[in-house]
């Protein structure tokens, strides 16, 4: 039966429990043509024999397959060479010189790869026979060597019950035992991880955990197990996550999750809530299904219903159901939509046919940007399910021929590859808002379009790289909104950069804004002039320690600067008063500085230019009766 599917625009390569593919010798993994056809430039590395090879996982990371499963190599002493996750040559079939050895799950169910960095993490259960056992490993790229790197430690799942079925808990089998089922990458890089664990790291997550981009277990505390329904008297059955998916806010959680009862005298009953679970990204909260009973919103037959394989995007959701066949949603909604599912999915009850069920799923894409490397896609989270192809099997406990392969057209909404544009980035001080410290408070600002008839822009991403060097630091790359409320440096040089990403998933190119030198200009500086009686307070609330005021009517100062953007830092109080603005002799503005309350520091205005060029402004009193005073405390310049 074949366990995952990997598509380009070139072929296909899907994995299982198989030896022969149409006639073909080709254990455990075989590489497809266009037709679905063997590709005879392609031979199995793996071993063959009387029983299959245990293929679970695929993914291609900067031109080697990565295979996962649980597979043994022969040995020149016979005892053999048991792996759970080998690399080789997707065009040939040539095995990659490596083994993880015991920097590995006993077996690998699930394998996804950063496609920033190359870097792939494996998942699995975690076994005594292992010499160090764990169900989480991370390596560098093949390429870079496939070396070990850090990973978060996990702990045994508390179930509570008195028995289980086969999912790993703590108790009653009290051996420690957990596992990893399924692994997905999101576009900022963070990593979800579902299985059966109690802990990541020493911290509570029984299920779901999400990984920051650093490899470290952040906030987000979905609960995987909580999300079930077991009544009174029963006990956990099944726990087990086969896929994941990433939509807009939204993670898709496909697998089986079920309780049990014991009967009395013996046998029992299983009552299974809905194959498709999904939580907020944002919270963690269950937002489907939300009755008690956590029963499924769309048709599903039976306790073989599993959510095995999903594809997610803005133009649908397909799921994999294994032996019924396939559910498609809505992808707005996430409601089911029975027309585009009517051709794929069983309604019979008890008489689905074993033949016709699919366990795995995939589209061709080619992302925007991406080198030839990492254009073979298995989570398919950029991938919309137009033309889709499906995996079965001919028979369950025959020969284990892969068979019943089929491509198929779903949901034909059209595909945008074209990426969306955004402008350069601009920062400029941020009125109404207090300074802190030296730091100044800046919008950074852009605009960002999709092409007509496009899918539209779902986010942006923005970095940042300081004092002329060539790294850069991402500051989001969640950004709903064309703008970002930020503080930077009074001192050294500052850029950032900008880039749109569709609801479809291409991202365009980066758009960088000039270098900028954010400064404070204290109003002591002899660079700021002064007209009329104007008088010093001091105090450790103002910036600089000091300020100047004055409270006659006609008093101005005046700064002559080189920039792009300037503000005007000042207390404001009860007693504070009116102050015009003016810019090369024209008056721009008049701020009435009064407040409820005593505040310092206050950035009360801005003025920002497209381009750095020489500027003065002019600072007048305008003797507000009662309240005539104004302070000057300091002057923010952007060049």
């Amino acid at each position: 039966m074949p366990g995952s599917i990997a598509v380009s625009t070139a072929g296909v390569v899907i994995a299982g429990d198989f030896s022969f593919v149409r006639g073909r010798s080709t254990p455990g993994v075989v590489a497809l043509t266009s037709s679905l056809s063997p590709d005879p430039g392609f031979v199995s590395p793996l071993p063959g024999g009387s029983w299959p090879q245990g293929v679970r996982a695929l993914a291609l990371d900067r031109g080697w397959l990565l295979v996962g499963g649980f597979f043994e190599f022969p040995t020149p002493t016979g005892s053999g060479d048991a792996r759970s996750v080998v690399a080789l040559d997707p065009s040939s079939g040539r095995l990659l010189d490596w083994d993880a050895s015991s920097q590995r799950p006993a077996a690998v169910d699930s394998i996804a790869v950063n496609p920033e960095n190359g870097e792939f993490w494996v998942g699995g259960p975690s076994h005594f026979w292992v010499a160090s056992p764990q169900a989480l490993a991370h390596f560098s790229a093949p390429a870079d060597g496939a070396l070990p790197l850090a990973a978060p430690s996990l702990t045994c799942l508390e179930a509570g019950g008195s028995s289980t079925s086969d999912t790993p808990v703590c108790r009653p089998l009290d051996n420690g035992s957990y596992e990893v089922r399924a692994l997905s990458f999101d576009f900022a890089g963070n990593l979800y991880v579902a299985g059966a664990f109690g802990t990541v790291d020493g911290q509570v997550r029984r299920g779901l955990a999400r990984l920051g981009p650093t490899g470290s277990v952040d906030g987000w505390t979905a609960d995987l197990l909580g999300a079930l329904s077991i009544p009174d008297g029963s006990y956990l059955g099944r726990l087990v996550p086969y896929s994941l998916a990433i939509l807009d806010n939204r993670l898709l959680v496909g697998g089986s999750f079920c309780s049990a009862m014991d009967g009395i005298g013996g046998g029992g009953s299983i009552s299974c809530t809905s194959p498709l679970l999904v939580f907020s990204t944002e919270t963690g909260a269950l937002l489907r299904p939300t009755n008690v009973s956590r029963s499924p919103w769309f048709p599903t037959f039976g306790w073989w219903s599993a959510g095995y394989s999903i594809l997610a995007s803005t133009s649908g959701v397909i799921v994999a159901l294994g032996d019924v066949g396939i559910a498609v949603f809505n992808p707005v909604t996430l409601d089911f939509d029975a027309a585009a599912s009517a051709p794929f999915l069983s309604t019979s009850w008890w008489a689905h046919d074993y033949r016709n069920g699919v366990f795995a799923l995939a589209a061709p894409t080619v992302p925007v940007g991406a080198s030839a490397a990492s254009q073979l896609r298995v989570a398919a989270m950029e991938a919309p399910p137009t033309r889709v192809v499906l995996a079965g099997a001919i028979s369950r406990w025959g020969d284990h021929v892969a068979g019943n392969m089929a491509s198929a057209y779903i949901g034909a909404t059209p595909v945008d590859s074209t990426p969306p544009t955004a402008t350069a980035p601009t920062a400029t001080p941020r009125a109404g808002i207090a300074l802190s410290g030296t730091a100044i408070p800046v919008t950074i600002a852009w605009t960002g379009a999709d092409n007509a008839g496009g899918s539209g822009v779902a986010r942006y991403e923005l970095a940042r790289s300081t004092n002329g060097g060539t790294s850069w630091t991402m500051v989001s790359s969640s950004l709903t909104a064309a703008s970002y409320a930020s503080a930077v440096s009074s001192s050294g040089a500052i850029r950032f950069r900008v880039r749109a990403v569709d609801k479809a998933g291409n991202a365009g190119a980066w758009a960088t804004g000039p270098t900028l030198t954010p400064r404070l200009t204290q109003q002591a500086s002899p660079a700021v002039r002064y007209r009329g009686t104007w008088f010093t307070a001091t105090a450790s609330s103002l910036s600089g320690g000091s300020a100047r005021y004055a409270k006659s009517a006609g008093a101005y100062a005046t700064l002559t600067f080189t920039g792009r953007s300037i503000a005007f830092v000042t207390t404001t109080a009860s007693t504070r008063g009116k102050v015009k603005l003016y810019v090369n002799g024209t008056l721009v503005a008049t701020v009435d500085l009064r407040s409820s309350s005593t505040k310092y520091r206050v950035v009360a205005w801005q003025k920002a230019w497209s381009t750095s060029a020489s500027q003065t402004v002019k600072l007048v009193v305008v003797g507000t009766s009662g309240r005539p005073r104004v302070d000057l405390d300091a002057f923010v310049t952007i060049k």
